[in-house]
């Protein structure tokens, strides 16, 4: 039958097991010792006799969901020690803690501890030693010292990490499921027939440059998409690769869409490059009138990304002459054109073999807008050279564009310039009975020779054909004036060779031109 002291320490047994009370002293002197583990069974109960102190260590005194009891446990007074290699000393409340040659040491509170970065809801660590209260919900680490300091996990708190570009995860084959990206290389995986989604945010003057590549081979496409979901933009695989360029109009969300048209699997890499004002070239946002950068004469570098146009504005003056060189590199898909202060357009040219030329003889002082454009979406480096001719510039008889300010000249060579659509004019004095031969050699097709009298009426002219004409005419004496006419925009030189031939010059008959100077009677 047992004493009232064993009825006592039979009762501190059960107490301690419902979890109502930890150590409990037992009248009459006796000292009992209970240790119970995280389930609430007792291990271990010791009576030292009269006098002595009940001793409760219990695992999970606080925690009203206990772990629990790990397999092969052997009960050893305080310290617990499980499979695995875990010691663990004093109050341990974490509900999962599973670890291999982890030690814990305090009152650890973190529901999820987790070591050797791992990021799930059980500790699978190794090598890990935490020391001190730890409250932090998913304690991060390897090798730590001491988990709330931080410790030795390769990222200092005070640095700023950017985070990678989004790997191309699934389900993304549709709009609504589309992978959200920025800038930056992206890799994914095409199985037979399938599609992938992307999806970007992007502002108006900004440019978007999608480069493809699945490492060769074709059977498979690159498409955009706008906020409304409207394809802006597309390219087929060729060659293994595929770019799609689009300079953005407004502002929303886009969507890139890479997808398989054959049976094959296929990786794929994906870059994404979103191309700003500041880094287009040094005179963006120049792609309308209102935005043209002003420049002089001079070269430029500058680009064009997409279907994009740059405007360049330059003050001109009556009597000078514009020259616009264009130089891509190479191909076509691309214009030069000028508009002058109304905006109106008065020349242009088209890229041919990388270049175009656009060459104007200014009429109006004003504003004039040079604009470059490409013509497909893609993205061309080029160089445009602005050249302002005035007339001391041309050559040695300007300004003589119109018959007041023809050029006084004598016979002989004269060597001279057409800049664009002008007209030069030259004024020789004659007298009655001479004859003007004048000759034109230069290049092409375009110019013509004419000869106009005192009245500025013609009197004959010729088309230059092999780069060269004639006029022949007896005039009647006074002044006549020969010009020579370009129709195209372009820049030529040339060469005029007047001769002025009197009737001495010409035979001993002269002058004999008409009845009443001919030679010899009638008979």
């Amino acid at each position: 039958m047992l004493t009232s002291e064993g009825w006592l320490a039979v009762l501190a047994a059960v107490l301690c097991v419902t979890g109502f009370v930890g150590p409990v002293t037992a009248g009459g002197g006796g000292t009992s010792a209970a240790a119970v583990d995280g389930a609430g069974v007792v291990t271990q109960q010791a009576d030292d006799g009269v006098n002595g102190t009940a001793n409760g260590t219990a695992n999970g005194t606080s925690a009203p969901t206990p772990a629990p009891t790990p397999a092969n446990e052997t009960g050893g007074g305080e310290n617990e020690t499980a499979t695995g290699n875990e010691t663990t000393t004093g109050n341990e409340t974490d509900g999962s803690s599973t670890a291999g040659n982890e030690t814990a040491t305090g009152n650890e509170t973190d529901g999820a501890s987790t070591a050797g970065n791992e990021t799930d809801g059980s500790s699978t660590a190794g090598n890990e030693t935490a020391t001190g209260n730890e409250t932090d919900g998913s304690s991060t680490g390897g090798g730590a010292d001491d988990a709330d300091a931080g410790g030795d996990d390769g990222v200092d708190p005070q640095s700023t990490t950017v985070a990678p570009q989004a790997p191309e995860s699934e389900p993304n084959d549709g709009f609504e499921t589309a992978t959200p990206v920025t800038e930056g290389t992206v890799e994914g995986v095409l199985s037979a027939g399938e599609t992938d989604f992307f999806r970007l945010d992007l502002t108006n003057r900004e440019s978007l440059v999608v480069d493809y590549d699945q490492g060769g081979g074709r059977g498979a496409n690159v498409r955009l998409f706008d906020s409304s979901r409207d394809r802006v933009q597309g390219d087929g695989v060729f060659g293994g690769t595929a770019r799609v360029v689009y300079d953005v109009e407004r502002n929303g969300t886009y969507y890139v869409r890479v997808a398989n048209e054959n049976d094959n699997e296929r990786n794929y890499t994906l870059n994404l490059s979103v191309v700003n004002a500041s880094e287009n070239d040094a005179f963006e946002y120049n792609d309308a009138f209102e935005f043209a950068a002003p420049v002089g004469e001079g070269r430029y570098d500058g680009r064009l990304v997409g279907s994009e146009a740059d405007f360049f504005r330059v003050e001109l003056t009556n009597r000078e002459a514009v020259i616009v060189d264009y130089d891509q590199g190479g191909g076509r898909n691309a214009n030069v054109r000028l508009f002058d202060s109304s905006r109106d357009r008065v020349q242009g040219d088209d890229v041919f073999g990388g270049t175009a030329r656009v060459v104007y003889d200014v009429e109006e002082n004003g504003t004039y807008y040079v604009r470059l454009a490409s013509t497909n979406e893609n993205v061309r480096s080029y160089d445009v050279n602005v050249s302002v001719v005035d007339p001391v510039e041309n050559d040695a008889f300007e300004y003589n564009d119109a018959f007041e300010f023809a050029a006084p000249v004598e016979e002989g060579f004269l060597d001279a310039r057409l800049v664009g659509s002008e007209r030069d004019l030259y004024r020789v004095e004659t007298e009655p009975g001479d004859t003007l031969d004048v000759s034109f050699s230069g290049s092409g097709r375009s110019p013509a020779l004419r000869l106009y009298d005192e009245d500025r009426d013609r009197v004959a002219n010729d088309g230059v054909f092999g780069g060269s004409a004639r006029v022949v005419r007896s005039v009647d004496g006074g002044p006549y004036y020969v010009a020579v006419d370009e129709s195209n925009e372009r820049v030529s030189e040339y060469t005029l060779d007047l001769d002025r031939i009197n009737a001495s010059e010409n035979d001993p008959f002269e002058p004999n031109g008409d009845l009443a100077t001919a030679i010899g009677e009638l008979e």
